[in-house]
């Protein structure tokens, strides 16, 4: 793993102060940005991105078909 010069000096300071190791100083960071990420901004974009993916190949009428929308109208058996 690499990190800026910048940023890597802030995580010294950071781990240096609470008398961490850099490695350890780096999981609690990253620990923390992790669970206080929203679980929906960490789920929904991977289940968009499947979903448009599915229906990429699909024409216009396949999706409308998928979707249920009835393109024609009802008929009998007896018509």
């Amino acid at each position: 793993m690499s990190l800026p010069e910048e940023l890597l000096k802030k995580v010294e300071r950071f781990a240096a102060a609470r008398h961490q190791t850099l490695s350890s100083a780096v999981t609690y960071l990253v620990e923390g940005a992790l669970r206080n990420e929203p679980e929906s901004s960490r789920v929904i974009p991977g289940i968009l991105d499947a979903w448009r993916k599915s229906y990429l190949p699909l024409t216009e009428e396949e999706r409308l078909l998928v979707d249920g929308i009835i393109l024609d109208e009802p008929t009998t058996e007896a018509e």
